[in-house]
This record gives structure tokens, sequence and C-alpha cells, in this order.
């Protein structure tokens, strides 16, 4: 296992993504709000009702990463390797989201099959 997929894990195929911008440092700016975005509308889901809610919102978060997918990922891997903090604050981002993916599961995603079926692609082992 790569360090890479040791420090994102199931979410890798969120934080490999990377974003049609001008620079890296760009692109990594824009994952890294993309990623805090999708946790906070997550912590905001406490019911079958919060859960449903916040679908149309989630679904365009989710809708912006994919978009994000196909532009220079090298360049952005070598941005996020070596600038001093990048790696870590989207590590720690990963973290809260991951976080957040486990309270959801645990919680049965609170009998919003909507909700499951949106987030399964982000729950999937990465391939190794």
């Amino acid at each position: 296992m790569t360090a890479r997929s040791t420090i994102f894990g199931a979410c890798v195929c969120v934080c490999s993504a990377a974003v049609a911008a001008e620079t890296p440092q760009q692109a990594c700016c824009a994952l890294e709000e993309a990623l805090c975005q999708e946790t906070a509308l997550l912590a905001g889901v406490t019911d079958a009702a919060s859960a449903a809610a916040v679908l149309p919102e989630l679904r365009a978060c989710l809708q912006g990463l994919a978009a994000m997918r196909g532009a220079d990922e090298d360049a952005l891997w070598n941005y996020i390797d070596n600038t001093p903090g990048v790696k870590t604050r989207l590590a720690e981002a990963v973290q809260r989201l991951a976080i957040q993916f486990q309270r959801l599961e645990q919680a049965e995603f609170y009998r919003c099959a909507e909700l499951a079926d949106a987030l399964a692609p982000q729950l999937q082992a990465p391939a190794e």
C-alpha cells in the first residue's frame, strides 16, 4: 500500500481528484474546500428528514468533486507532496470526512437509502 492510499484510505477516489484550475495550488484549495463542504453537509445529518433534505446539496458537492477529475493529477500530487503543511491539512480534512462516514454507517444512514447510494462510491475501499 502506498503512502497516499494509507493517508487517504477509502477516500482516495476523492482525494486523487485533480481540479481543472490554473495552478496546482488552486486545485488543492478547491479540493480541500470541497472536502470540508461535504463534511459540513454530512455533519448536519441527524435523522431521516435531515438525510433526505441534504441530498440535493450533497449531490451538487459530489458532482463538483467528480468534475475535478481528469486534470493534471501528477502536478497536484507534486504540490501536495512538496508543499509544507498541505498534506497534513488534506489528511485532516479526509479524517473529519471519514468520521462522518463512520457515524452515518453506524446510524444506517438514518434509513435513507438515497444517502447511502450517494456516498457508496466514496465508501468503497480503493483498488490496490
